[in-house]
């Protein structure tokens, strides 16, 4: 079921290693978390979920499916940063897995997209509150838009911290707060929510970079739904390569509920343009 990212990650591992370092500006780990004035940032990716699970005669038995992230962003100046992303499913079991998700790279933390085959947007601004010698941070908020009935809309309102430790490693975490507004069949719920992503990072050379990230999602119980808890760990490593960075990353999808069952493999190239400011770190 696989066999279709397999060759395509060979081709994209092989091309990380192969690059050359004199290639690569700034490290990763030095990049601030908010994008300066006229600053923009976009990226693209493809990913895959894989669901395993019991068939007849101790068989196993699983379903692949597939999903693109597109996503960009810019500096507005005085700390804020705009950006909207979207999601698409190309197939069945990329809508039921949500496949784009981890075509985000390292970014699996995503609310109120539903199960549809174009996820629903989401528009974000992001605001740098404070910024010290070694570390950032602020406030993001970011809204989904509900092109689809899955869920009606979503509101989500969080903090993040970026410490830096220059040319060699930067930690990354935030607390997510959230309110999505459902439509269901005996009226509308409030569904409550927060997510604790966490992401740590290495420059291994001036170009290679590997990060171990982690996103907890918890989701509160309602009138006509249980509460319910998500962790999805993984593995990213990437390759600056001038103003791109080309990543891979393989994850574990609830690891808390389904073990190694889920599972997903991401392949993203993102691209910075626009003017460059070297970071004060």
């Amino acid at each position: 079921m696989t066999s279709r990212l397999v060759p395509a990650a060979a081709l994209f591992c092989g091309a990380l290693l192969s690059a050359r370092a004199t290639h690569a500006q700034e490290r990763w780990v030095d990049d601030e978390a908010v994008q300066p004035r006229m600053r923009g940032r976009v990226g693209a990716g493809i990913g895959g979920a894989v669901l395993t699970y019991a068939g007849p005669s101790d068989s196993t038995l699983g379903l692949f499916g597939t999903g693109l992230n597109a996503e960009g962003a810019v500096g507005l100046g005085r700390g804020f940063e705009i950006g909207v992303r979207f999601g698409l499913r190309t197939d069945d079991p990329g809508r039921g897995l949500r496949a784009d998700e981890v075509a985000r790279g390292f970014e699996t933390a995503t609310f109120g997209t539903g199960l549809s085959t174009l996820a629903n947007p989401e528009l974000r601004l992001r605001w740098r509150a404070v910024r010290w010698r070694w570390g950032e941070a602020g406030i993001d908020e970011r809204v989904v838009v509900p092109t689809g009935s899955d869920p009606n809309v979503t509101e989500i309102l969080g903090v993040w911290a970026s410490s830096h430790a220059p040319r060699f490693a930067r930690a990354d975490v935030g607390l997510d707060g959230v309110l999505s507004w459902q439509s269901l069949n005996t009226g509308y719920v409030l569904m409550p929510a927060f997510g604790l992503p966490i992401r740590l990072w290495v420059n291994v050379t001036s170009g290679l970079f590997l990060g171990l990230v982690t996103t907890t999602r918890y989701y509160a119980a309602t009138r006509y739904t249980t509460s319910y808890l998500q962790v999805t760990t993984g593995l990213v490593g990437g390759y600056r390569i001038r103003s791109c960075d080309a990543m891979v990353g393989t994850y574990l999808i609830d690891i808390v509920n389904s073990g190694t069952e889920r599972s997903g493999l991401g392949l993203g190239l993102s691209c910075r343009f626009g003017k460059r400011d070297k970071p004060n770190w």
